[in-house]
């Protein structure tokens, strides 16, 4: 018999006959291991077809509490008809530890809204906050865990509070209502309640304008001494419902998501009761009246008008299966005649199958003190969809999502209290709000004072000159940098936007560090964040005291260059190449291709070594790279006629580019470029004489695996340790703390010494112009220069010239099933 590969048949029939007979989380399993079944599954029409055919009705079960010593969960359910055997499949990722307490929200358009308290005070969020409110989706096991309400309470016997979950049909905008206000407010007459809602689009709590309205009943739970309210945990009609205490005549409300405004709706014409819950069935608004051996149901048949209530069945429950009157929730019709009934007290759910008089028991996993369920549809689409609708960028996707949970296990694993940390980005595009973000969390972790660069910009050898050379008033040194960085990528907010973390040695975190960090990331389940902190003028240079409940909290704006000059100024003599730079024989252009680098050369070539201010090309700051990011740019080599034709002017004697964040550079002479690889060679073969930093020798040098050998020469001869090490930034870091290493380089144009370390292009080409001036010594006064050919070519002679060719490769890895005809093929770049 010819076997039939799965990815040969056509898709109708994948989609319409063999799908639908597998649960979702098996068909979420399909998709991460073939690219094509992935793209078939993320269409937009796949779960609908899917649901057509599917026999499966899908609910999501919340083990909410077991004990202190054991940990609850969320169950995806999936109902055959035959209940007595339904598929269960556990979320893949959850917060949860022993002790805690989970309560659903809501669920919508595929995504589920829940809470999780702790019972432990030892535990309490860095915000003093007992709930935390996170988002998933159950299908892939995906979760984000949003930032506390502006209005927290610390969940004492005084306070209650009420979620909803739900989706803008015509925006697709997703929000969460949070109703809260005194226990004592709860009856009626008191101010009502605080309504806040947290918009997805602008990852933010707002309040919600208009009267107070009155507070939803609520049932007392042991879930970290909070008091809970019932809201409907299906949003219908754009809206959220709840019933109020039933001391009330309009005891039927509703939230508007898309206008946020809360106003009563018409009830039913019967009397409120406590045995009451707002639901959802057969896409009506429906109120449950529970007996004790019944629950009737009254449902609006036209939404929103007074006289279309109508009692449109009684649910006899018989007296085998007898439910005590306590609030019961019908959760969904399945696809038979059953209901599926949730009753809080029960640890199984029950399937109610109309005029049988009788009630089916569906196992729902974990027993547990409280179960409960809501109907769920499935999607396929990551949670981060959520924060990603608006913008669907990367830069929108870190700053509203993993932007948090990063800066929180940072501040968690480097354990911040006290402690002074620089803020500020070296990339094209650097957003502010991000920055303002980091400075409230730092505030709400314990951290002393905040160092941040004008405007929110330091180049990255700025930033580590900052923590290696500035003392605060106080005597206070940086511990550590936090710096949003695009690397060498275009910027904009449709672009690249990372962050990194500097150590307090002025070098990137090492593997110890950000492995930490990496396990921190698995289990964070809340961020710390000063919500009442205003944000900071980063536009002005000077000092901010902000004061916080636990003490003051600074935060002082640095100008862009001052400590890296300073560090600059007692490295290098500037004497000498002021001398050489103000000769008439020399000519000399810097290219800082409208990047940070432009600052710090206005202050160092022009203000320092008085070079003329035409000599600087591009140095005005630009967030787009002049359009886009090209370091070997046509400009520059036109300019020092290394192009095909030599037609023009002269060039200049001394030619250099510095990349955006200042950390690459290249260097040319007249009609020669010096590469990478010889250009750390030669600097550290005349480091000694040329560069005062280096009179007492060098302790050793230091080049990437892919550089040259040029390097291993030199060190041979002047008999000085030599350390090849990978391309990781972090790894040569470790040999200059250890006292091993002056001098590092990299073929890509990377270069460093022990006084910096991050890679610095400004130091590189300060570094040539010392040996310019140094070889030159005897010149300066008259007579031919020495120039950076010669100093090459010489080189040369002494130590040998090298040849060398960096390969990348992208490797094909091949491999057939020898049953099946499936082929896979995996792509890896090195």
């Amino acid at each position: 018999m010819e076997e039939t590969c799965l990815l040969d048949l056509p898709e109708n029939l994948l989609v319409t006959r063999i799908f639908p007979r597998l649960p979702l989380c098996g068909i979420s399993s399909l998709g991460r291991v073939n690219k094509y079944l992935r793209q078939l599954i993320s269409r937009r029409n796949f779960l609908e077809s899917y649901l057509k055919f599917s026999p499966y009705t899908t609910v999501i079960v919340s083990h909410r509490y077991v004990s202190s010593a054991t940990v609850p969960s969320f169950s995806l359910l999936q109902l055959e008809e035959d209940p007595t055997a339904p598929l269960l499949a556990s979320l893949v990722r959850t917060p949860f530890q022993s002790g805690d307490v989970a309560t659903i929200v809501g669920s919508s358009h595929g995504y589920i809204c829940f809470r999780v308290n702790s019972l432990f005070i030892k535990r309490m969020p860095k915000h003093g906050y007992l709930s935390t409110l996170h988002v998933s989706n159950p299908i892939i096991g995906e979760f984000i865990t949003l930032p506390p309400p502006p209005s927290t309470m610390m969940g004492d016997d005084g306070s209650v509070e009420g979620f909803g979950f739900g989706m803008v049909e015509k925006t697709k905008e997703f929000k969460i209502l949070r109703l809260s206000c005194s226990f004592y407010d709860t009856d009626g007459e008191g101010d009502g309640c605080r309504g806040e809602v947290f918009r997805f689009e602008e990852y933010r709590w707002v309040s919600v304008q208009g009267p107070n309205p009155p507070f939803p009943r609520y049932r007392r739970y042991f879930d970290g001494r909070m008091n809970r309210a019932e809201m409907c945990p299906l949003s219908y009609r754009n809206r959220l419902h709840w019933l109020t205490q039933p001391n009330r005549e309009d005891f039927l409300y509703c939230f508007d998501i898309a206008e946020e405004r809360i106003f009563p709706i018409p009830p039913p014409p019967v009397l409120a009761s406590a045995e009451m819950s707002v639901t959802v069935l057969d896409d009506l608004l429906s109120i449950c009246v529970v007996s004790e051996d019944s629950i009737d149901i009254w449902q609006m048949l036209d939404y929103g008008v007074e006289g279309s209530w109508k009692r449109t069945r009684i649910l006899d429950l018989g007296l085998a299966v007898r439910v005590p009157p306590l609030p019961s929730v019908p959760v969904l019709r399945l696809q038979d005649t059953g209901i599926l009934l949730c009753h809080q007290s029960y640890e199984t759910l029950k399937k109610v199958i109309e005029g049988e008089m009788s009630a089916v028991n569906i196992t729902a996993g974990t027993q547990s003190q409280d179960v409960t369920a809501v109907s769920y549809i499935p999607r396929l689409e990551s949670v981060t969809e959520l924060v990603n609708r608006a913008d669907k960028t990367n830069y929108k996707y870190l700053r509203r999502c993993n932007l948090h949970n990063f800066i929180q296990a940072t501040l968690n694993t480097i354990n911040g209290e006290g402690a002074t940390i620089v803020v500020s980005g070296d990339s094209p595009f650097v957003p502010k709000d991000a920055i303002q973000i980091i400075i409230k969390m730092a505030a709400a972790n314990g951290v002393r004072r905040i160092w941040v660069g004008k405007n929110g910009l330091l180049s990255t050898p700025a930033v580590s000159a900052v923590i290696r050379k500035r003392v605060g008033i106080d005597g206070s040194k940086a511990s550590g940098a936090f710096i949003l960085t695009g690397s060498h990528n275009p910027g904009s907010p449709c672009e690249d936007f990372g962050v990194k973390y500097m150590m307090g040695n002025g070098g990137l975190a090492p593997e110890s560090v950000t492995h930490k960090i990496h396990e921190a990331t698995k289990t964070i389940v809340e961020h710390g964040f000063a919500v009442g902190l205003p944000d900071v003028d980063l536009n002005t240079i000077g000092l901010t005291r902000l004061p916080l409940s636990r003490g003051q909290f600074e935060v002082e704006v640095l100008d862009l260059a001052s400590d890296y000059v300073e560090v600059m100024k007692s490295t290098f003599d500037f004497g000498p190449i002021r001398k050489l730079i103000s000769l008439p024989n020399f000519t000399f252009c810097f290219d800082a291709l409208n990047g940070l680098a432009g600052a710090l050369a206005r202050r160092i070539f022009v203000e320092e070594l008085g070079a003329e201010e035409s000599s600087l090309r591009n140095c005005a700051f630009k967030e787009d790279f002049i359009g886009g990011y090209n370091f070997t740019n046509a400009e520059s080599v036109a300019r020092m006629r290394l192009g095909k034709t030599n037609a023009g002017s002269e060039p200049p004697d001394f030619g250099a580019v510095v990349d955006w964040d200042a950390s690459c550079n290249m260097v040319f002479g007249k009609r020669f470029y010096v590469t990478a690889s010889d250009a750390v060679a030669v600097i550290a073969a005349n480091a000694v004489e040329a560069i005062p930093y280096f009179s007492g020798g060098l302790k050793g040098v230091a080049r990437s695996m892919p550089t040259s050998s040029a390097l291993d020469v030199v060190a041979k001869r002047l008999k000085l340790p030599l350390f090849e090490v990978p391309v990781g930034l972090e790894f040569r870091g470790n040999l200059m703390d250890a006292g091993l290493c002056s001098i590092w380089g990299e073929e890509s144009c990377g270069m460093c010494c022990d006084c910096i370390r991050e890679r610095d292009g400004i130091w590189a080409v300060l570094a040539w112009l010392a040996i310019l001036a140094d070889k030159n010594k005897d010149n300066l006064c008259g007579g031919r220069l020495v120039t950076i050919e010669d100093i090459v070519s010489h080189h040369w002679s002494v130590y040998g010239r090298h040849y060398y060719t960096r390969y990348d490769y992208e490797v094909h890895a091949v491999c057939r099933n020898a049953d099946s005809s499936f082929l896979a093929t995996c792509i890896y770049e090195c």
